[in-house]
């Protein structure tokens, strides 16, 4: 169900979705939260168009911030940095329709998934676009709904996790896809999914796993497709089920999710839970957003309260990083860059990593 609330003199949209969720979305994201049309600073080279040319023309979004993630006359610093703002919502080239789950490569490349347009575009750090390819299913002819992705341990590798088609009555069923860079892909598998959720996927480096979390339940799989592991995640006794909302992955190789709760959970490749925290406390704006940094702090958005906070490994809040327009998906770039999506605005944001290692 999309459900639309007010509060204050912003508009949310609460994303639940059922099998009429993309037109209801297209209806729903034709509102800007900043009433601004952002777009990729530079044209596609798919095009000679003189209109596709007018409409990539430099806008870039700048706005001046410190380390704190404050903006102008809110704050006294003499240390000040840049926030890059881009996206719009569209099909072209360098525009979205839904754009979920994010990850940045080595080569400070950042892949998006594009659900609706079933594609995953690709920018630069700066907030240049790049390139984008359909996300085609290896040796056959469809596409699936990319929602999130992931950098592999393999060279140059992605993994991308979606959904297929959903025909009325049948089974609802979704893959993993691997790709290379440029978007060609390699290899699958198929994966369990619900109808009204999304399959979150994160990698777990130190064992070169492919982690994936869908509706309560975690399944650990080999690159190659075969099931390693599969757990339930901890349920309280009054509730049926609570929906995984983002997962992700510690140095150690623990799963490290958030629930529609907007609960923090840690768990061994075993299921054993070895840890639990309040990350948001609020199941009406639940977050989607996890990341743990090469520190080893918990990265976690906080839609609700239009923030992105900072937690310790064992789950003491330390500081809000940035304040930001409806934060859902969070990604950290090799040199500690903050990027943070605002599904409903359509657009990407890009804090400098000071905003993260003041």
């Amino acid at each position: 169900m999309s459900c639309l609330f007010e509060c204050s003199t912003t508009v949310y949209w609460i994303l639940q979705f059922c099998p009429n969720t993309i037109g209801s979305i297209q209806q729903l994201t034709e509102y800007s939260s900043t009433g601004r049309s952002r777009y990729f600073p530079t044209p596609p080279s798919v095009s000679n168009s003189s209109q596709l040319k007018e409409n990539y023309e430099k806008r870039l979004e700048t706005i001046t911030i410190d380390e704190w993630g404050r903006e102008p006359g809110k704050f006294s610093s003499n240390r000040k940095m840049q926030k890059i703002t881009f996206g719009d919502r569209g099909k072209e080239p360098g525009q979205f329709d839904l754009n979920l789950g994010m990850a940045v490569s080595a080569d400070n490349e950042i892949f998006i998934a594009d659900v609706s347009n079933k594609r995953v575009q690709v920018s630069s750090i700066n907030g240049t676009y790049l390139r984008l390819f359909p996300t085609d299913v290896p040796g056959e002819h469809r596409k699936i709904s990319p929602h999130t992705v992931a950098i592999g341990v393999e060279p140059d590798k992605l993994w991308v996790a979606g959904k297929n088609k959903w025909v009325r009555g049948s089974v609802p069923t979704g893959q993993v896809v691997q790709y290379n860079m440029k978007g060609l892909p390699l290899k699958t598998f198929d994966i369990h999914v619900d109808l009204f959720t999304f399959p979150a996927i994160a990698i777990d480096v130190c064992n070169n796993k492919v982690i994936l979390g869908d509706v309560d339940t975690i399944r650990i799989y080999q690159p190659n497709g075969s099931l390693v592991e599969g757990f339930q995640v901890h349920v309280p006794k009054d509730m049926q089920a609570i929906p995984i909302h983002g997962v992700a992955s510690d140095s150690k190789g623990n799963v490290v999710l958030v629930d529609w709760r907007g609960h923090v959970q840690v768990y061994n490749h075993f299921g054993d839970m070895i840890l639990e925290f309040v990350g948001t406390p609020d199941n009406v704006f639940p977050p989607r957003g996890i990341f743990v940094d090469s520190s080893g702090r918990i990265i976690l958005s906080n839609c609700s309260k239009n923030r992105v906070d900072m937690f310790t490994s064992q789950g003491d809040f330390v500081r809000t990083v940035v304040n930001t327009t409806n934060p859902s998906y969070i990604a950290i770039g090799p040199d500690g860059q903050l990027v943070v999506a605002n599904t409903v605005g359509t657009t990407v944001t890009i804090f400098p990593r000071h905003v993260l290692f003041p």
